[in-house]
């Protein structure tokens, strides 16, 4: 059974940006349906009684139409036109125990109320969504460096940054698994879930796939052009994580098919760490020239030539002393991560790019 969405609004402009929005962004996917006059929904009884409905307060002033929709729809987002609030307001004047009835503000981002229409499902059992699946299998790019002097997450994070903008921006997702991340802005905030609740989601929606593609969705943000699953704030969230459930996280990303590249910034204290690796379409090792460097990257190399199942033709090295010292530290990032980039890109050959 397919999902419906209604979107009512009598401003045609708003109800259509507002659609756009929710048709290219929502990998959840709905049938979607705009409607600028109420009065059309009730026409369609049967599939009203599954929609979710997102109607503004003001097509509600009819309160014959409005009691006749209150009584066919029981999940409804009200976006209210008479406050400033950003936040999801619970308690409505309308419906019934049996109703899902919740007011947002009409007057915010097109991603707050995606987002809005996201909690509605997660909570009711009786929505699953629906995957986008894709043909196309996910290219897992794993990052690491033994050289612990050398900023292997914000180059990996650049990196990810440099493939969304020459792909589909939607279509790469970055994440790290280090219990102690370096790189502040993707750090969950304290209202933010994080990769180990992503995890606790995966594993408990193995039979239900729909409801993890839902979580994802929802757990996802925003750096730049680039979605990442946000990193855990207290490292003890992620010690003791088996390689079970990395690899059953990894997993349920590729078989929503909402993703074509996965850039994971890998640390080495990962259960299933050489499991990742060797399941990566592309291992990508940052050095440098310095002795214990050098020493560090030959015992590591010796290490995946004697790992089961590694082709050593998914290695790209990229050496960062080549830089220009010179250079402020972020440009320096910016240079490896685009160097890297023009690398991975001869080894795929067949990549499609937005270059022009």
């Amino acid at each position: 059974m397919r999902n419906n969405l209604f979107i009512c609004d009598n401003d045609e402009k708003y109800c259509l940006r507002l659609y756009g929005y929710l048709k290219e962004k929502m990998s959840m996917t709905f049938d979607i349906q705009g409607f600028t006059d109420i009065d059309e929904i009730l026409q369609k009884t049967e599939m009203a009684k599954e929609a979710v409905l997102v109607v503004s307060e003001n097509m509600l002033s009819n309160n014959e139409s409005a009691a006749k929709i209150f009584e066919l729809i029981k999940n409804i987002i009200i976006l209210d036109e008479n406050c400033e609030m950003l936040v999801e307001e619970p308690g409505a004047p309308y419906g019934e125990e049996t109703r899902n009835i919740k007011h947002i503000s009409k007057y915010q981002s097109c991603e707050r109320i995606a987002q809005s229409i996201l909690d509605m499902c997660l909570k009711n059992p009786d929505i699953s969504g629906k995957l986008s699946f894709s043909e196309r299998s996910l290219n897992i790019i794993s990052f690491y460096t033994p050289v612990k002097t050398i900023y292997q997450t914000d180059i990996s994070l650049l990196f990810a940054e440099l493939v969304s903008g020459q792909m589909n921006e939607d279509k790469t997702l970055f994440m790290t698994t280090d219990c102690i991340c370096s790189f502040k802005d993707i750090i969950a905030r304290d209202d933010e879930e994080t990769i180990a609740d992503l995890i606790y989601y995966a594993e408990c929606e193995k039979q239900y796939l729909a409801k993890f593609s839902m979580y994802l969705e929802k757990i996802r943000k925003k750096i730049g052009n680039t979605y990442y699953i946000p990193a855990v704030k207290n490292g003890k969230d992620l010690r003791g994580v088996k390689e079970d459930s990395f690899r059953g996280l990894i997993s349920n990303i590729e078989k929503c098919g909402i993703y074509d590249n996965l850039v994971i910034d890998l640390s080495e204290g990962t259960d299933g760490f050489l499991s990742i690796v060797r399941n990566s379409s592309f291992h990508i090792v940052l050095k440098d020239s310095s002795e214990y460097g050098q020493r560090a990257i030959n015992a590591y190399k010796e290490e995946l030539k004697l790992l089961d199942g590694f082709d050593m033709e998914k290695l790209i090295e990229e050496d960062i002393t080549s830089i220009n010292e010179k250079l402020p530290s972020k440009k320096n990032e910016e240079y490896t991560a685009a160097k890297i980039l023009s690398k991975y890109k001869k080894c795929t050959r067949g990549m499609r790019t937005n270059e022009k």
